[in-house]
This record gives structure tokens, C-alpha cells and sequence, in this order.
């Protein structure tokens, strides 16, 4: 019995600093997606496969979903959550060209394009598109 309410005086001191420590922020130190590349055209026609439009659809959505995995107002080191800063990534690819360009319609999807690009030119019908107001490539 003496035995019983020594363990449960444990616990209940225990438990807290437990608890406390479940509480604690996460901190991510690197983040690796593994994905294949979208639809491309077929490699027995007499041409260069590309990728299809269907296939970069296909990677920009995995790019918003990987991307809504970090809520907004979520830190991520010193990585700039609204654009990309190429010295923060190693975006690895085959050279192939549907493997480069799911890389990039992955990475378009995970940094969606702002009403403004580098240049200042509007860039409008792409940002509605991977920003969710339109759902089709235009």
C-alpha cells in the first residue's frame, strides 16, 4: 500500500514536467519531398517528351499541399516564406526536361508567383491560378 501512494506522489510530480515538454516548439532543420515527375508526353513519338499541362497542374497542387503542411505565421529559420531564395534550397532533377520542369511547377506551386514579378510586370492570370482562384491553367 506504502508502495502504491509513493507511486502515485511520482506521478503527479511527474506528469507535469511531462506535459510541459509536449508543449514545446517544434523546430524544423530540413525538409526533404521526395515526388515523381507530372504527366509528359509519350517517349515513342519521334519527339522530346515534355511536360504536359496536366502534368504541371499535377505538381504545382503537390507544391500548395506541401506548403500548407507550415501555417501561416510558421518560422522556418531565416527561410522567406513569399519568395524564393536560391542559397536556402537544393532542388536536385534529372536534366530530362519533364523532370526539370516538375521541378519547377513544384517549386511554383510551393512559392506561389505574386501579382508582381522581379521585373515589376503583372503577372496576374498565373498568381490567380496557383493561389486558388483559378483552378485551370489559363
Amino acid at each position: 500500500m506504502h508502495l502504491l501512494s509513493l507511486y502515485t506522489a511520482l506521478s503527479l510530480y511527474i506528469f507535469p514536467l511531462c506535459s510541459a515538454q509536449v508543449a514545446a516548439v517544434e523546430k524544423v532543420w530540413a525538409a526533404f519531398v521526395f515526388t515523381t515527375y507530372g504527366d509528359s508526353t509519350p517517349r515513342v513519338l519521334p519527339y522530346t517528351p515534355t511536360l504536359t499541362t496536366l502534368g504541371a497542374r499535377q505538381l504545382v497542387e503537390v507544391g500548395s499541399a506541401v506548403r500548407l503542411r507550415y501555417p501561416p505565421g510558421t518560422i522556418l529559420g531565416n527561410i522567406s516564406l513569399f519568395s524564393m531564395v536560391s542559397d536556402e534550397f537544393f532542388i536536385l532533377s534529372r536534366p530530362d526536361h519533364p523532370m526539370a520542369a516538375s521541378a519547377q511547377a513544384f517549386m511554383q506551386g510551393f512559392f506561389p508567383p505574386t501579382s508582381g514579378s522581379s521585373n515589376n510586370t503583372e503577372i496576374p492570370a498565373l498568381a490567380n491560378v496557383v493561389n486558388g482562384k483559378c483552378r485551370i491553367l489559363c
